[in-house]
Formats: C-alpha cells, sequence, structure tokens
C-alpha cells in the first residue's frame, strides 16, 4: 500500500500533463485553417519590406524642411 501512495500522486500529475498538452496540441492545430477561413491575405515579405520603406520615406520627406 505504501508503494501506491507513493507512485500516486507522480502518475496522476504526469497523466494530466499528457492530457493538458495533448488539448493544446490540438488547439494549435485548429489554428491554421481557422486563419486561413476568413479569407484575409497575409503580405507577402518583400511586399511588407517595401511598404515599410515607403512609409519611412514619406514621413522622412514630411519632417524635411
Amino acid at each position: 500500500m505504501q508503494t501506491f501512495k507513493f507512485w500516486l500522486r507522480p502518475a496522476l500529475i504526469v497523466f494530466l500533463w499528457i492530457v493538458t498538452a495533448a488539448f493544446t496540441l490540438s488547439e494549435l492545430a485548429t489554428v491554421v485553417p481557422l486563419l486561413c477561413s476568413t479569407g484575409a491575405t497575409a503580405p507577402r515579405v518583400r511586399e511588407l519590406g517595401h511598404r515599410t520603406r515607403t512609409a519611412q520615406h514619406a514621413s522622412n520627406t514630411e519632417v524635411a524642411p
């Protein structure tokens, strides 16, 4: 009986950790399809960099005398 009590708490903690990890991973697996189903298109990296440089250039020309 002592051995059973000794292993019960760690076994229960490991079991709950595995269940929680499995639930978290299953929820993460649904994130990408959910984001794709919204219909929004993500900007490409090159376009994003171009927009940033354009915005910086525009803000610099507004400040310049």
